[in-house]
């Protein structure tokens, strides 16, 4: 197999010469392990569907004479025994989802011609390694490993531990979707604005995120289904959770919204299950349909109401509205009261200075959302030892009133 991989990469330029045998979808004959369905479309012949058992498929150039000019959509979805691609210079575009779910996919040669790959082309594929691209293709190239489009991640390759380079700009719709193996991920410092639609979903075995101060804007299902999440720092900079964002991050326990976000669409925490509460900030305007503390229950086949989950938000407030609506319990926020028990006292301003010194060192666990809020006094969407001097200031000022 190693040997056959290297006759790939030595050899994908030479792709283009390589013809197959191939069979129209009418026929229903199989040749070469593969079988090809195909379409001519204004001379070009178009790969519309594949079935085989092949590891290894090198798309041909001409079928019956014709150029194959594009693969797609589906084309190749969920082929179990595929291991490589070479797709020849021929080609000039990789429909949506057209190598998605091949779970022993893990080596994609590119040709040069090629100038249009769809969304979530390779998605789910979680042993996906490397991409190859020729030197002579304008649109797409290969950094560490993973496919880019100029500035943007494409599609994800490697490890575990995966890495956004500096210098991109943006992470495609499901670019990491349904890569099962990655426990983390590490952002860039700087540049990163987007993080396209599922980007992340699927990711089974993700722990924790933290998106950098840079990202305006994640899409919807961005995290969905990443069973193993168990804490989010969100970007300071995003201005909405988008529908589905979260959606059943049933290991989610702790993530502090902050106060750039003004909305929160449909199911966007839905089915978090470990969330016990959640601090809803006053800047939020719209909350969507079970966005928040609600889950689906299997036996009833209907969302409900999570058992113990409480919305701290202030009175009026869109958040305490939607708990209502929701049936869910409202309780008071208070800024300053970082024990939560009503009032302000010297031990909140204890907690709020030991939460800026884990904080500092990178250290900080098992504090929640409404703590972290509630420690932020000056509402900046950080914990400083200024917070926990004005608290103190706070607690002797009503000390002294009630005297």
């Amino acid at each position: 197999m190693k040997k056959a991989l290297s006759l790939i990469s030595a050899f994908a330029l030479s792709a283009a010469s390589v013809t197959i045998s191939a069979v129209s979808a009418q026929s229903g004959e199989s040749a070469d392990g593969f079988s090809l369905q195909y379409k001519i479309v204004d001379g070009n012949a178009y790969i519309t569907g594949a079935t085989g058992s092949d590891p290894i498929v090198m798309i041909p150039s001409e079928i019956d004479g014709k150029k194959v000019a594009g693969i797609r959509s589906g084309a190749f979805m969920g082929i179990e025994e595929l291991t490589a691609v070479v797709i020849p210079d021929s080609v000039t575009s990789v429909g949506e989802k057209a190598f998605s779910a091949c779970p022993s996919l893990t080596t994609v040669t590119i040709g040069g011609g090629v100038t249009d790959i769809g969304n979530m082309a390779f998605s789910a594929c979680p042993s996906l390694q490397s991409f190859y691209v020729n030197s002579s293709n304008k649109t797409y190239s290969v950094i560490n490993g993973s496919l880019f489009e100029k500035t943007e991640l494409v599609t994800y390759a490697g490890g575990k531990d995966a890495e956004i380079p500096l210098g991109t700009t943006s992470v495609r719709r499901g670019a990491f979707m349904g890569k099962t193996n990655i426990v983390s991920v590490d952002f860039p410092s700087s540049g990163l604005t987007t993080l396209g639609d599922h980007a992340f979903s699927g990711c089974t075995s993700l722990k924790r995120a933290v998106i950098p101060v840079t990202v305006t804007h994640t899409g919807t299902g961005c995290f969905a289904s990443c069973y193993s999440l168990e804490d989010v720092t969100f970007s300071l900079n995003c201005t909405a959770i988008e529908d589905d964002t979260f959606r059943e991050c049933t290991a989610l326990r702790n993530i502090n919204i902050p106060s750039s976000v003004t909305s929160v669409g449909d199911s966007a925490f839905l089915g978090c299950s470990c969330l016990s509460g959640m601090y809803i900030p006053p800047t939020i305007k719209e909350i969507g349909n079970n966005a928040i503390g609600r889950t689906y229950n299997v036996r009833s086949e209907a969302v409900e109401t999570a058992n113990g989950f409480t919305v701290h938000a202030e009175k009026g407030s869109a958040g305490a509205k939607y708990a209502e609506s929701m049936n869910i319990p409202v309780a008071p926020f208070l800024i300053g009261d970082v024990n939560g028990n009503g009032t302000i006292e010297g031990s909140d301003a204890t907690i709020a200075l030991n939460m800026y010194t884990m904080m500092s060192g990178n250290t900080a666990k098992g504090f929640t959302a409404y703590q972290t809020a509630a420690a932020d006094w000056n509402g900046d969407d950080m914990i400083t030892g200024s917070d926990a001097t004005m608290i103190l200031q706070e607690y002797t000022r009503l000390s002294s009133k009630n005297e």
